[in-house]
């Protein structure tokens, strides 16, 4: 259990693995902070920014994850300086859904642009530790 705020870091490749690699990194994490059973929202909050970072930066990928109190707080930082847009998906396209996703699933998001890259964060309540 936990009662203050903790936090992990790690950086993976702009690889097709690396979301799978990232779900399981937070995964991990939370488990150890006492979050025993995550809510399946945090693993496709991970999936669509680690995706993302993926297919539209194509550089390797900074992950931060916070817990403080029941707020999960994700965050990825990549190389790419264009800042993204929620956009329409025609039905027939099989991408660009991504950040409309993590609009619906997250309690809150954003973008922090700077000259030399982005970080796209979101957050979400899960079950607190110890209930």
């Amino acid at each position: 259990m936990t009662t203050s705020p903790v936090r992990a870091s790690a950086s993976f490749p702009s690889d097709r693995s690396s979301p799978t690699d990232a779900r399981r990194f937070v995964a991990d994490h939370l488990a150890r902070w006492g979050v025993s059973d995550p809510d399946r929202d945090v693993e496709l909050l991970v999936s669509e920014l680690t995706a993302n970072a993926v297919l539209h930066a194509g550089s390797p990928f900074d992950l931060d994850v916070e817990l403080d109190g029941a707020v999960v707080r994700l965050a990825v930082r990549d190389d790419e300086v264009d800042v993204p847009r929620l956009r329409s998906a025609e039905p027939s396209a099989v991408s660009g859904r991504g950040l409309l996703i993590v609009d619906r699933v997250a309690d809150r998001w954003g973008v922090d642009a700077g000259p030399h890259g982005k970080v796209v964060w979101c957050e979400v309540t899960v079950t607190a530790p110890g209930r």
